[in-house]
């Protein structure tokens, strides 16, 4: 932990160098103590780890006391109090002997090679708060609510079902026909009927009776 008589210097080179408002100057011993409380456990010799570590408490620190209404202002000039406070420790612990000024000195130098002379503390957004309402009347008082009004309630809930959603009237379009080969009619070879020959009916003719001649005596020839 940092010697009073050390972190006097150093907080005089802060104002000094306008690092730090001489207004805040009283309340910095405050910042100091808090931070010998965070690294007291820490030992001897301080490490990155643990200066991160120290960082972390000294802005949830800070957040604390932004709840409480303390300006920006205020709680900037305590964050770059507590990196002047981490800094002298952690110099000071890689070093067996080295005077209080030139450990003042280096610490300022480091904290402007990384910039923390420069911070600024910005307060994290709080979430909105959803506003709670109240059945309040004109006197302050909560109202009572009736049965009677209640049940009223739930029936007008359940006559304002939703109402289900009108369907759109399915517009059919028309079926397009595709058009079909029409295939060539295919002529059957028309089968020639034979012609039947009927058999010609001869008409019977009648036979005139032949005309006999009369019977002529033949004088057989005689014999020689």
């Amino acid at each position: 932990m940092a010697d009073k008589k050390g972190i006097g210097r150093l907080d005089e080179k802060l104002v000094s160098l306008n690092i730090v408002s001489g207004q805040f100057m009283t309340d910095l011993p405050v910042v100091h103590q808090k931070m010998n409380t965070i690294l007291k456990k820490t030992g001897k010799v301080l490490t990155d780890r643990i200066f991160d570590k120290g960082n972390a408490e000294l802005r949830a620190w800070l957040v604390t006391l932004s709840r409480r209404g303390a300006s920006q202002e205020k709680l900037t000039a305590y964050l770059r109090t507590g990196f002047a406070h981490l800094t002298y420790d952690f110099i000071e612990s890689q070093y067996h002997q080295i005077s209080i000024d030139d450990l003042v000195a280096r610490t300022i130098l480091s904290m402007k090679r990384r910039n923390l002379h420069a911070c600024f503390f910005k307060p994290p957004a709080d979430p909105p708060s959803t506003p709670v309402k109240k059945n309040t009347a004109a006197s302050g008082k909560v109202v009572a609510i009736k049965k009677s009004e209640l049940a009223k309630k739930k029936s007008a809930k359940k006559t304002t079902a939703k109402k289900p959603a009108a369907k759109k009237p399915v517009v059919k379009k028309p079926a397009v026909k595709k058009p079909t080969a029409k295939k060539p009619a295919v002529k059957k070879p028309a089968v020639k009927k034979a012609a039947v020959k009927k058999p010609a009916v001869k008409k019977a003719t009648a036979k005139k009776p032949a005309a006999k001649k009369p019977a002529t005596k033949k004088v057989a020839a005689k014999k020689r």
